[in-house]
C-alpha cells in the first residue's frame, strides 16, 4: 500500500469514528427521553445568577495600546526591508 492510500484509509476511519460519536451524542432513544431518571440528572434545579456588570470606563485602553504595538511589530520589519531594496 502506498502512503497516500494509508493516509486516506486512516482519514476515512477517523471520519467514521467522529461521525458515530456525534450521532450517539445527539441521538437519544425515545425510551430514555420519557424516563424521569435520565432527564432529572441533566436538569438544573437552581436558576443561573445574572452576570454582574464589572465594566470600567476606559478599561479597553490597554487593549488598544497592545493592538498598536502588535501592528508596529509586524509592519516595522516590512518597512525596513522595503527601504533596503
Amino acid at each position: 500500500m502506498t502512503p497516500s492510500r494509508v493516509f486516506g484509509l486512516a482519514l476515512v476511519v477517523i471520519m467514521i469514528i467522529v461521525g458515530a460519536s456525534i450521532f450517539s451524542a445527539f441521538n437519544q432513544p425515545l425510551v430514555a427521553a420519557q424516563e424521569l431518571g435520565s432527564s432529572a440528572l441533566r436538569a438544573q434545579i437552581t436558576a443561573t445568577p445574572g452576570a454582574a456588570d464589572n465594566s470600567v470606563i476606559g478599561s479597553t485602553d490597554g487593549i488598544v495600546l497592545m493592538g498598536f504595538l502588535i501592528v508596529a511589530i509586524v509592519i516595522a520589519p516590512v518597512l525596513i526591508r522595503r527601504r533596503r531594496k
